[in-house]
């Protein structure tokens, strides 16, 4: 018993001595682990939990959270423009098969250093180094055949469909990989060329002019038709204002008889009649023919008194052309009146056809 004792004592010494260490360090939730022996990886998969480390033996790490990852980058059309792309992969590490899990521990190298989770922790491969390794470069890839299948306007005219492709192809291209299972892609954005842009834009500016001027021409012929109407309003009322005028007219023109005409002659010469100072002349018919109602000997009649008072006013005319001599001085005292010297009652001239 003492033998053992000094022997266990002995071989203690020779680890201290040659830098080996004993450890039970931990497994964190969210990752697995493989511990490194000086003969290589033992062939077990530690879940979270705790894991013995014996003499040199090194535990190495792997995260399995989900994660979120974009791609950014810019990809060639069919017609040789070039879009922008942004991509947003959501991805978890496929811990199911063993063999594939044993391969990436047995392949890469840890990205994040050790010490983190113990004193035998050497290094944890992080999700990020696995993506970056395993699906970044097929995915970028997967969308620049994608988008190599498109002329520029396809790619404008088919967001919905390119998507479709692209989150496909992403899919199919993470497939050989097995270390992380694809989740979610999302085409976050596409920008497209500034000639595009500017195309766009242009086209735009087209429509808002094609529209703007479709709205001015409609403008315009709301108030061409507006004017018509207008015109046509005034023409009826000018039309029914000369019918009414037209009617106005004709009624007088029928009221107005031979008989009524009479009438306001009489009534007018008895109206001037009553005035001393009143020279009326009337229309006559110079042609003798009989007026409307006349008889024959009134006819006569009225020609033979025109005709005297023709001459009358032919008499005047001449009497004041040429001015009467002067008269010889008389005698006021001697003188008699005379017929030719005595005052002449002034009476009106009437002229009666």
């Amino acid at each position: 018993m003492r033998n053992k004792l000094i022997l266990c004592l002995i071989l203690l010494t020779v680890l201290i001595g040659s830098g080996c260490t004993i450890g039970n360090d931990p497994v964190p939730t969210g990752h697995i682990g493989r511990v490194y022996t000086p003969s290589g990886f033992n062939d077990e998969i530690h879940r979270p939990g705790r894991v013995s480390c014996w003499g040199r033996d090194v535990l190495y790490l792997m995260e399995t959270t989900d994660e979120d990852f974009v791609i950014s980058g810019s990809v060639l059309t069919k017609d040789r423009l070039n879009f922008a792309f942004t991509l947003t992969i959501l991805t978890t590490v496929n811990t199911a098969k063993d063999d594939v899990v044993k391969a990436v521990f047995e392949d890469l190298k840890p990205a994040a250093p050790g010490g983190e989770h113990g004193q035998c922790h050497e290094g944890t491969f992080t999700v990020q180094q696995l993506f970056d390794t395993y699906v970044k470069n097929p995915a970028t890839e997967a969308v620049k055949e994608v988008f190599s299948q498109y002329r520029s306007e396809g790619v404008i005219d088919n967001r919905e469909e390119v998507a479709e492709k692209l989150v496909a192809a992403v899919k199919l291209a993470s497939e050989d990989v097995g270390i992380l299972t694809i989740k979610r892609v999302t085409l976050s954005n596409i920008d497209y060329p500034s000639v595009i842009i500017n195309a766009q834009n242009m086209r735009k500016q087209r429509e808002v002019e094609i529209e703007t001027a479709k709205a001015e021409a409609e403008k315009r012929r709301q108030q061409a038709n507006a004017d018509l109407h207008l015109a046509k309003v005034r023409a009826q009322r000018k039309l029914i204002e000369a019918q009414s005028l037209a009617d106005q007219n004709r009624l007088i023109a029928d009221s107005i008889t031979p008989e009524f005409l009479a009438f306001e002659q009489i009534r007018a010469m008895k109206d001037a009649a009553r005035n001393p100072s009143t020279l009326l002349l009337m229309p006559y018919n110079d042609s003798g023919s009989p007026s409307s109602g006349d008889t024959v000997a009134g006819t006569a009649k009225k020609s033979a008194l025109t005709a005297e008072l023709i001459q009358r006013l032919n008499d005047a005319k001449a009497s004041q052309a040429t001015p009467p001599p002067a008269p010889e001085p008389v005698n006021s005292e001697t003188a008699e009146p005379t017929s030719e010297t005595s005052q002449q009652e002034t009476r009106p001239l009437l002229i009666v056809q």
